[in-house]
């Protein structure tokens, strides 16, 4: 029972287990100078060593769990009880980031607030801590923490969407692996504070529904608008984002000449980066895009339209008289629509603002006469 894990045990002999087969080797001399077996083995290391362990066994007040005071057990599972709310906390934190960015929500607020509480990220806590006695307990009782933090801070929000979004990628990561072949899909379209955005995803196989899937992998801002400068960002974002470069086997991109140029475009400095011959495929939607946008250009009766189109939504938003008679209209109308705005960044919208005009034509028509006849 005591013969193992002990030091010194490792040169402690099995005579005791095997037995033996001369009764004067193990209580008589074995020879000049050399005591029996049995005097050789009480002296031994691996036996003093067994037999203090079984002294330990034998009485139990020295027993591992009597040599801890009571106030020791308490700490211990306190301790314990501490890390299991910690780690629920933790977990209800990662849900309300991943809720607010899958809805497209900001996490904080007001920039004037310097610990951010006016936030999303920090309204939401504070709500779950009011139905949640862990999450109000680790409100409270900050300051008996060690390090008297919360990780409701700006730097701990943005922790907190660094290890989502490495989470993210490490799953596109390993789809791609298992798929062994990939495309990469790339365009660029100026954001709200008209700097260029490089969108990249990657398309792929799954390996266990075999299905297509397509996934974004990052998004950046690009300055090089040329082919060159526009794959070396594309193939940084795959870098960084750990996707191998030996899976690319497909690469589409718009129509435009620095993505889709045989000589200069995006697809031919992509083959010289990587050194192979990767088929490229126009992007059909953008194509369509570019076709109706210079056709509607082309003629002076549709490029009105459009300048028709903003100026009635000008006109009423700008003026919440006229918003408010617009809608009073509009509500009266079955399946009316609310004047839409011309996007500068989606193409959708623009479709959208012709088709709320055409279902609510007439509304429009009748609200602008009675403008009119009211002297505004």
């Amino acid at each position: 029972m005591f013969g193992k894990g002990c030091a010194g045990r490792e040169r402690s002999e099995l005579p005791w287990i095997s037995g033996i087969n001369d009764w004067s080797k193990m209580k008589g001399s074995r020879g000049k100078d050399k005591v029996g077996k049995l005097e050789t083995h009480f002296s031994s290391e691996a036996h003093v060593a067994a037999l203090r362990d079984y002294s330990h066994f034998v009485y139990k007040d020295k027993h591992a769990d009597k040599l801890l005071t009571k106030a020791q057990r308490e700490g211990l599972i306190d301790t314990e009880s501490q890390l299991c709310n910690n780690r629920e906390v933790v977990e209800m934190f990662f849900d309300v980031v991943k809720d607010l960015t899958r809805n497209g929500l900001a996490l904080r607020g007001n920039e004037t607030s310097p610990d951010c509480s006016d936030g999303n990220f920090c309204e939401i806590v504070y709500l779950l801590s009011r139905h949640n006695p862990v999450m109000k307990s680790w409100l409270e009782n900050r300051s008996s923490r060690k390090y008297q933090t919360t990780y409701t801070s700006p730097q701990s929000q943005n922790e907190f969407v660094m290890l989502l979004g490495e989470e993210i990628r490490a799953i596109i990561r390993h789809k791609v692996n298992q798929s062994g072949f990939s495309s990469v899909m790339a365009d660029t379209t100026p954001d709200v504070s008209h700097s260029d955005e490089l969108s990249v995803a990657v398309g792929f196989v799954n390996s266990e529904t075999l299905e297509p899937e397509e996934r974004l992998v990052r998004i950046s801002e690009t300055n090089d608008k040329t082919g060159e400068g526009q794959v070396k960002d594309i193939v940084k974002s795959l870098e960084i984002s750990n996707i191998p470069l030996l899976t690319i086997q497909f690469q589409t991109y718009a129509s435009t000449a620095s993505m889709s140029g045989v000589h200069n475009g995006a697809q031919q400095n992509l083959n010289e980066i990587l050194k192979r011959k990767i088929p490229y495929t126009k992007c059909v939607p953008h194509g369509l895009n570019l076709v109706i946008e210079h056709g509607c250009e082309a003629t002076t009766l549709i490029s009105k339209v459009y300048d028709v189109l903003e100026q009635l939504f000008v006109f009423f938003t700008k003026s919440p008289k006229r918003s408010k008679e617009l809608k009073d209209k509009l509500d009266q109308i079955e399946n009316a629509l609310q004047l839409r705005n011309l996007s500068k960044t989606r193409w959708a919208a623009r479709a959208e603002a012709v088709k709320a005009v055409w279902t609510s034509f007439d509304a429009i028509v009748e609200v602008l006469q009675i403008l009119e006849s009211s002297g505004d």
